[in-house]
């Protein structure tokens, strides 16, 4: 990533009804300047190519009457003359987003017809259009909000005649110490209002490169195994010695699966009772899979959440994942139950919230190739049988299977962890052996580090949690 941390807090407007009519007029109204402001530099298109700042200066000396400019030449006065300066700023800058995107698309799109012709080809791609309607959110500026203190906020609003200065109570998470917060946008959902308040992390410590990180021998890196089975997410604080000093296992895959097989249940049943696509073309069952996909996020939200706060109890500087590619469900290979798992994995997700929840904490995210992780004895890099128990282990290797035995150094554990010390190995392997030389092929030693990976009994969790 390439800019400090940034997230979005919402709270949700506590008022009678009777005030949601003011909330209204406040929206319609800013999006009627929006407006005004989009035609106005619709007939200067020059404007864009000024900054942000400059281009706000040079639209209101074009509409804003001053005793400078007694008679603009595109009078803001035709809307209204009630408009308070924060208030005009704000949509000012909404509207000089809205024309910098559409005339980005415009663009493109002749650049796009100018290539089709040149090249003889059929173009018919329709040009892009102005908003037809306009439903941008109000932003409150410093002069149009008051008494912010995270349970209640005053705003100033647009009655239809004038303007009211109405104190509102929030609900909504606190937002943590050490966050900046940003202007705040009043949004609509359904019949209730909210508040949106963007905020960035103060003091961010920016994080030197990994490989710079990986030479240090004090870094930590915490290395994930992500799987489809019960144990959701495995993860391993490591060293560039081959220590192992904790051990986490985050489990919930049987229950999350369960979840969804009902649901599944349910979607096929209403299905075959209704079979509304066949008449009417319409989607089946669309809140059915919408909360499948709202429970598959809530998941991923919670093992990424615990991945970064193991990684940061442990002093880790770097996470690191398997680079999982696309699983397409293969008849006769897995079973029907296994291609469900595969199909609705959520590598991806945990991947990407992670990633970002991560970059809070100055810690950086990479990836490495899966080949052989799991297939592989973390100690000496002999192949190993996998099996479900003592009694299945036939010198053979079953797919998925939780345990291991390595043949040649006799070790044995959960297959799984193993796969999480070979992802952190892996990553060490490509910043610390040097170029051009030929790898030994056991993932261990490294530059200075002991033979064989230990332990760190004192300081582990090798528990199942």
């Amino acid at each position: 990533m390439s800019q400090a941390p940034a997230k979005t807090f919402r709270f949700r407007l506590l008022h009678d009804t009777d005030m949601s009519p003011w909330l209204a007029s406040t929206k319609t109204f800013f999006n009627q300047i929006v407006e005004f402001y989009f035609g106005v530099i619709d007939r200067h298109h020059k404007i864009l190519k000024l900054t942000t700042l400059d281009a706000l200066r040079a639209l209101e000396i074009l509409t804003h009457k001053t005793p400078k400019t007694p008679e603009p030449e595109i009078p803001l006065a035709s809307v209204s003359t009630l408009i308070s300066t924060a208030f005009r700023r704000a949509a000012i800058n909404v509207a000089i987003g809205a024309a910098r995107s559409f005339y980005t698309r415009l663009d493109k799109w002749k650049r796009d017809k100018a290539d089709a012709e040149n090249n003889r080809k059929k173009f018919t791609d329709k040009p892009p259009v102005p908003p037809r309607v306009w439903n941008y959110n109000p932003v409150f500026y410093v002069e149009q909000r008051k008494k912010f203190n995270g349970t209640s906020i005053l705003l100033k609003l647009w009655t239809g005649t004038s303007w009211a200065w109405v104190k509102f109570k929030l609900s909504g998470r606190k937002i943590p110490t050490g966050w900046k917060t940003q202007s705040p946008a009043l949004v609509k959902t359904g019949k209730r209002w909210a508040l949106t308040i963007p905020a960035s992390k103060e003091g961010f410590a920016w994080p030197e490169s990994i490989e710079k990180q990986l030479k240090k021998s004090s870094t930590k890196i915490c290395s994930v195994d992500l799987n489809i089975n019960d144990d959701l997410a495995v993860c391993v604080i490591q060293k560039a010695d081959g220590t192992v000093e904790a051990t986490k296992f985050i489990l919930g895959g049987d229950c999350l699966q369960h979840r969804r097989k009902k649901l599944f249940g349910k979607a096929a049943v209403k299905k075959a009772e209704t079979n509304a696509a066949a008449q009417t073309g319409a989607r089946n069952n669309v809140s059915i899979w919408s909360k499948v996909k709202q429970i598959d996020a809530d998941t991923a939200h919670r093992v990424s959440r615990r991945i970064v706060d193991f990684a940061v109890a442990h002093g880790a500087n770097v996470i690191v994942f398997e680079h999982l590619g696309r699983f397409k469900a293969k008849k006769g290979r897995y079973s029907k139950a296994g291609n469900s798992k595969r199909h609705f994995w959520l590598r991806g997700k945990i991947f990407k919230f992670t990633e970002y929840k991560a970059w809070e904490h100055s810690i950086l995210i990479s990836r490495v190739s899966p080949a052989n992780t799991s297939k592989r004895c973390s100690e000496c890099a002999t192949d190993v049988f996998r099996y479900d128990t003592e009694v299945d282990v036939n010198n053979a290797y079953t797919p998925g299977a939780p345990n291991f035995l390595c043949p040649a150094c006799g070790k044995r554990g959960n297959a799984n962890r193993m796969a999480a010390v070979n992802v952190g190995r892996k990553l060490f392997r490509r910043y610390l052996e040097k170029p051009g030389e030929k790898p030994s092929g056991v993932l261990t030693p490294y530059e200075g580090g002991s033979p064989v990976s230990q332990d760190g009994r004192g300081t582990s969790q090798n528990v199942r949690r």
